[in-house]
């Protein structure tokens, strides 16, 4: 199951992004995406990202692959 958090953080004088998140478990691999806001703060990620019909296109075929488990990369973290 795919699960989405969403915060807002500002990015600290040595340039490190801070984000909690204790309903996930310690170890758990996780993807992180930044969108960096530099003209409108108060613009909506989801509305911005399907503007356009090519973005909206990508993102519901990124949906679908997210459904077929069987294409999924596992990586055991102790053998990196």
């Amino acid at each position: 199951m795919l699960t989405g958090i969403r915060q807002k953080a500002m990015v600290n004088k040595a340039g490190k992004i801070e984000i909690s998140a204790a309903e996930i478990p310690h170890g758990t691999w996780v993807e992180v995406i930044v969108l960096v806001d530099m003209e409108e703060p108060d613009l909506d990620e989801t509305s911005y990202l399907l503007s356009t019909p090519a973005n909206r296109q990508r993102l519901q075929n990124a949906l679908r692959q997210l459904e077929n488990r069987a294409d999924y990369i596992y990586v055991d973290p102790a053998e990196l």
